[in-house]
């Protein structure tokens, strides 16, 4: 976990890091595509796979954007690889994953916990241990949809402190609902920086997901979006008055102690309104869920700006 986190910080205990390869392939055929624009989003840099679908970045983690001609972009999120392996970053199809191209009478569906007219709205700041879920319930014609992507709206703050973690999960069958936080249904973990949070341009975040394969179930799809301590060796210690978070890599040891403002810390917007999107949250693990319900009759419920788009092809 030590050599984790020096990573993840950018830093490498035994001089200049090993760089970052990949191949990119075909999601349906496994075939390699070569001149695929692949920009590093951290450097702002862009570079084109090779004839071989091979590209060699700076190491050793990165988060990448790929473009190719008749294929959906993806946006990925890799951490450290060990010395000369390879990874394999995949993309989907154009004519299986866009959703502005109509296939066999599928159709492009947005569920958004924002509908209707919104009141109160504001962000809430993704301390670490704070979690928001939010449900998508599918209509009786979208269930076996794929999901195409998932999109977050975070609000203006500037922050530098913390990190976001992004988790696509089932539910279970409780009231209120409660995500299902043993079942991840994406193949690799989504996780913003601060600095990345802050460098989104609009505060959105948008991730395409049709790769995955990943279909909605009749009991709908949980977004789980939870707030982390700026390092992977950190663990929250408190919530200090007036607003101070305080983490430690050793909470026993003082001296490894570290605070932040709260609202250094990513903030994910929220509104209440009417829509069949349901989100609860609570602030510490281990602590019940909570809906902030307005009218006592899940009608207007405090939602957060999440949203997920499907494919409504129902599988066969």
């Amino acid at each position: 976990m030590a050599i984790l986190g020096l990573l993840l910080l950018g830093l490498w205990p035994w001089g200049a890091p090993p760089a970052y390869q990949a191949v990119v392939i075909d999601a349906a055929t496994r075939q390699p595509l070569a001149g695929v624009a692949v920009t590093d989003l951290d450097a702002g840099a862009t570079r084109s796979t090779d004839a071989t679908g091979h590209i060699t970045l700076p190491g050793p983690a990165a988060h990448l954007r790929l473009r190719h001609l008749g294929y959906a972009p993806a946006e990925v999120l890799r951490g450290a690889l060990p010395a000369g392996q390879v990874d394999t970053l995949r993309l989907t199809p154009q004519r299986f994953a866009l959703a502005d191209v109509v296939v066999q009478g599928a159709r492009p569906v947005r569920l958004s916990g924002y509908a209707g007219k919104l009141k109160y709205v504001g962000g809430v700041l993704l301390v670490p241990e704070y979690q928001t879920a939010s449900l998508f319930r599918p209509a009786p014609g979208e269930v076996g949809s794929v999901v195409q992507r998932l999109t977050a709206q975070f609000r203006n703050n500037h922050p530098t402190a913390g990190r976001v973690r992004m988790r696509l999960l089932p539910v279970l069958p409780t009231s209120p609902f409660t995500p299902d936080l043993t079942r991840d249904l994406l193949t690799g973990e989504l996780q913003y920086s601060a600095a990345q949070i802050a460098a989104l341009p609009n505060q959105e975040l948008t991730v395409e997901l049709a790769s995955h394969g990943i279909r909605v179930p009749a009991a709908g799809l949980c977004l789980l979006v939870e707030g982390l301590p700026s390092s992977p060796e950190e663990q929250l210690v408190e919530l200090q008055p007036p607003w101070t978070v305080v983490t430690a890599t050793d909470p026993r040891n003082q001296a490894t102690y570290r605070s932040a403002p709260a609202d250094a810390f990513p903030a994910i917007m929220v509104a209440t309104s009417a829509t069949s999107v349901e989100t609860t949250s609570r602030h510490v693990h281990g602590l019940p869920w909570r809906m902030f319900d307005v009218d006592n009759q899940h009608k207007r419920v405090e939602n957060a700006a999440v949203s997920l788009t499907l494919l409504a092809e129902p599988a066969p």
